[in-house]
């Protein structure tokens, strides 16, 4: 496993995951799916900081065991121990969820190790009504960069953010249709490298001497939602921080 590992969602953004899973036998069919998509987690290991990825290797639904592999990168292994509790962050039939396992057992097979703990109580998830939305502070200067199907190339400043899309304060002059599909050469993220995808503008107004559009993204790749998830906690985190300072 060597992608860079997406940061699970703080407290605050783990309560806009608005369904919680507690039926065992729904938790068992939650698991069972990530593991057959041999989904990507994030983890974090209670109390401590730092992000690291894993999947989940087994599932043992008689003895109410679940087995993850080996911390990646390596230094998240070494900070692992029996009683420490794992928060793993991933997705659902393409939504995000939320489960933490208490480590019971730490184990090594044919040289990689593995992790034991018994199956969560509870599963957070998103449904698929609601997408949480992060805001960009006026402070922060991330770009967009589009292209229309007849080759012409606008460059904006991201105004907001979510799994389902985002919107733009585009060039006033700017033409953009309802319902029109536009690759998004460049999305910039915080701390991170812009993401490229395709998206379909939902709407567009002019706002302050400017255009105002929302979009939709219509093809995102695993790694590229990854790091929107990441980005998406990262500017929510900003906005509490400012909050508490208000």
């Amino acid at each position: 496993m060597n992608e860079t590992p997406a940061v699970p969602p703080s407290p605050e953004v783990e309560g806009s995951l608005n369904e919680q899973i507690s039926h065992r036998r729904r938790i068992l069919a939650v698991l069972d799916a990530m593991k057959d998509a041999r989904a990507l987690l994030s983890a974090r290991i209670e109390n401590q900081r730092g992000y690291f990825n894993t999947t989940l290797l087994k599932i043992d639904a008689e003895k109410g065991y679940v087995f993850l592999d080996e911390l990646a990168p390596a230094d998240g292994h070494e900070k692992i121990a029996v009683g420490q509790t794992l928060h793993l962050y991933g997705f659902y039939n393409n939504l995000p969820a939320h489960f933490a396992v208490e480590v019971i057992h730490v184990g090594e097979h044919e040289g990689i190790a593995f992790y034991a703990g018994p199956l969560p109580k509870l599963i957070h998830y998103q449904q698929k009504r609601a997408h949480f939305r992060a805001y960009v502070g006026l402070g922060k200067e991330l770009k967009v960069r589009l292209r229309k199907g007849d080759g012409a190339q606008i460059s904006g400043r991201l105004q907001d953010i979510s799994l389902g899309g985002f919107g733009a304060l585009m060039p006033a002059d700017s033409i953009f249709e309802d319902l029109e599909i536009v690759e998004v050469e460049a999305l910039e993220l915080p701390e991170h490298h812009a993401i490229a995808c395709t998206a379909e503008i939902r709407h567009s107004h002019p706002t302050q001497g400017r255009l105002h559009i929302g979009a939709r993204f219509t093809q995102l790749a695993p790694q590229a939602e990854r790091q929107l998830l990441q980005a998406i906690v990262e500017l929510e985190r900003e906005q509490l921080r400012k909050q508490s300072r208000d």
